[in-house]
């Protein structure tokens, strides 16, 4: 059974990736209620166009958004939800990495 051992594989980053797209609209759909345009408004929404075609690339992309002065991190969202998704975002991010690495080894 091959085919449904590398299906199975598949699953866990195929699974991260819809998380990080469904976390990411989440994100933002609430920066667009913030009436937000900025820098970072438009960085996650380039990582959203790209995860369905190339998830690593995607996380990627959000991970360097992370870390430093200027970065994500200092990003001020008005409500605790737009906190909690950046968390959110930047742990499946991780993962979605980690899920790649596992199925290139």
């Amino acid at each position: 059974m091959p085919f449904l051992g590398n299906l199975l594989e598949e699953l866990p980053m195929k699974n991260k990736a819809t998380e990080l797209a469904q976390a990411l609209d989440e994100l933002i759909a609430l920066m667009e209620l913030d009436g937000d345009d900025s820098h970072w408004y438009r960085w996650m929404v380039e990582a959203k166009c790209q995860v369905d075609a190339r998830p690593s690339a995607a996380a990627s992309h959000l991970l360097n958004a992370f870390g430093g002065m200027g970065s994500f991190n200092d990003y001020s969202p008005t409500s605790e939800e737009v906190d909690k998704l950046k968390t959110k975002v930047y742990l499946l991010a991780q993962e979605v990495i980690v899920a790649v690495r596992r199925e290139e080894a």
